[in-house]
């Protein structure tokens, strides 16, 4: 009887491989990076006209699903940077007109 229940405990737990087989799956799930939102994809198609001329630009291949993973971390990293670069000019405008604001006072 003991051995009928233990043998029942082990056969309720799926193989070692096919474990080991979904935490791959899983893993690359988790690291890979969500798809384009809308405004990416209208950021992507004003700079670089579609997707695979972003990928080839940096040397990526559009039919390896590694290459176009990169590809969205690389446009994400440009789109923040311009954002940063456009909040810079900005502040630096509002600065300078500040400066000819006090200067037509005076």
């Amino acid at each position: 009887m003991g051995n009928r229940q233990s043998h029942s405990a082990e056969s309720e737990l799926p193989p070692t491989r096919s474990l080991s087989k979904n935490w791959k799956k899983l893993k690359s799930l988790i690291n890979t990076p969500l798809p384009y939102t809308p405004k990416e994809t209208a950021w992507i198609r004003r700079n670089y006209g579609c997707e695979f001329v972003l990928l080839t630009d940096n040397g990526l291949n559009i039919y390896r699903r590694s290459h176009r993973a990169r590809g969205r971390k690389i446009a994400r990293k440009l789109i923040r940077e311009e954002e940063e670069d456009s909040d810079h000019d900005t502040l630096e405008a509002v600065k300078a007109c500040a400066f000819c604001c006090e200067k037509m006072r005076r």
